[in-house]
């Protein structure tokens, strides 16, 4: 059988040898590393959804195959500090805290957003929780709160929630600017984005702008990004299968958005979007799903990843423009991009959501490394690599080094070494280290 939660020891034992400092919190183990094995960094944040069964994506249950409530556990937001102690090392204590936040996996994995100061972070929860009648993910409430959690006194108080908004039910994901000034919330059935400020203690909405240039049918947007240099929004959009950028406009306060260029075609059922470091190109998952078709996830075709060059104004062509295309595994629905701007991350999902008995069931995903050169505009995919299972919750660490990994089953998070060999593409190395977040962990970040 597969285990049944994240907070039991035997579920979270290591593939390589590494001290296992005691338990912190919610019960979280905490893991020490070597230092080849460092994660840069100043902290981990995660967040969980405990309301949810793997199987769920599948047979729609809650809690395991028949519904029942027993397995029930929090949604939780959990901070690990870093570095992490070196093995056998005494003296030094792992910083960790963790607080009940609502979260939920459904939907694109971009419902985290963390400052990059460390201050503070933004979960969006596209469900609200499961009633104690509650067997399905149909018996859940609509969701669409933002919560600020306060995370400057993690490791002494522990996380704090300062501040929550309702945006809605139909919100599908956030993204925050870089300084942390401005969240972009997206509702994707309603074609709308609305644009909240804070100053990390503090939620204010101050701006909604329609998504002019859909189609009147058939489109829905599905994923919103930030530019870095909080200039332009990118917006993925299924049905249509193509990525609309948009100017933001800030006047007399409010924000509102001004069209930028055509929408650009990309593959069927573009689900998450990022920008590279450099905001001059746009990476998006194309998952091919069929949603008019009975268990689409399964019998969906392998993804693939589009790479867009962002058109700017002194571009010689001033059109935005898909200038690669690569493979990637079947569901791919987390990516990453590295902050060197080298490497993108793909996390697949494969079939690891069934059971154990379908025919059709994989023991885990899988992980891709694909190589970027934005200079010449190509895109090269690496192999797959056996990753965890629901692997949607990717980040690289602050150097670009590690990459860290979901694993929605076991309730981890998975550190992986990025190896960039003279000799070869680039690779992922398992570092048999993981961390327990909570039962449903479904979206990491790092703090730099």
């Amino acid at each position: 059988m597969r285990p049944t939660t994240a907070r039991s020891l035997a579920a979270l034992s290591l593939a390589a040898p590494v001290a296992i400092l005691g338990c912190a919190g919610e019960g979280q183990p905490v893991i020490s590393t070597p230092s080849r094995d460092r994660v840069s960094g100043s902290a981990i944040v995660a967040i969980s959804d405990g309301d949810m069964a793997i199987t769920m994506f599948d047979d729609g249950f809650l809690f395991g195959p028949d519904g029942s409530g027993a397995m029930r556990t929090d949604d939780l937001l959990t901070v690990i500090g870093l570095p992490l102690p070196e093995p056998g090392d005494r003296e030094q204590r792992t910083r960790f805290g963790s607080a009940r936040v609502s979260s939920s996996v459904i939907g694109p994995p971009r419902n985290l957003a963390v400052d990059a100061q460390g201050r503070f972070a933004l979960v969006l929860s596209t469900r609200g929780h499961a009633s104690r009648d509650a067997v399905s993910w149909e018996d859940l409430s609509p969701g669409g709160r933002l919560t600020l959690v306060d995370l400057r006194d993690s490791f002494g108080r522990g996380p704090r929630i300062s501040a929550t908004l309702d945006v809605g039910p139909a919100a599908t994901t956030v993204a925050l600017s870089r300084d942390g000034s401005l969240a972009v919330v997206l509702s994707g059935s309603e074609k709308v984005v609305q644009f909240i400020s804070t100053d990390g203690a503090t939620l204010a909405r101050v701006g909604e702008a329609a998504l002019i240039g859909m189609p009147a049918t058939g489109a829905q947007p599905t994923c919103v990004a930030i530019s870095p240099d909080g200039a332009t929004l990118g917006v993925t959009v299924v049905g249509a299968n193509v990525v609309a950028f948009y100017e933001i406009v800030k006047g007399q306060g409010a924000y509102g958005l001004r069209p930028f260029g055509d929408p650009v075609r990309v593959g069927d059922f573009p689900y998450t979007g990022a920008f590279s470091p450099s905001g001059g190109h746009f990476f998006t998952t194309n998952l091919g799903w069929d949603r008019s078709q009975d268990r689409y996830l399964v019998s969906a075709p392998n993804t693939t990843v589009s790479m867009i060059r962002v058109a700017g104004a002194d571009a010689e062509d001033p059109a935005h423009r898909v200038v690669a295309t690569a493979g990637a595994g079947q569901n791919g629905e987390g990516i990453a991009v590295s902050p060197r701007g080298d490497l993108v991350a793909i996390g697949n999902l494969r079939r690891s959501f069934l059971r154990e008995t379908d025919p059709a069931f994989t023991l885990g995903g899988t992980l891709q490394l694909l190589r970027v050169d934005e200079t010449a505009g190509t895109l090269t995919s690496g192999p797959e690599v056996e990753g965890p299972a629901g692997p949607q919750g990717l980040s690289f660490d602050a150097t670009g080094d590690h990459l860290l990994v979901t694993d929605f089953e076991r309730g981890v998070v998975q550190i992986w070494r990025v190896d960039r060999s003279q000799d070869g593409p680039p690779a992922l190395r398992y570092t048999g280290l993981r961390v327990g977040v909570g039962d449903g962990a479904h979206n990491v970040a790092i703090i730099p």
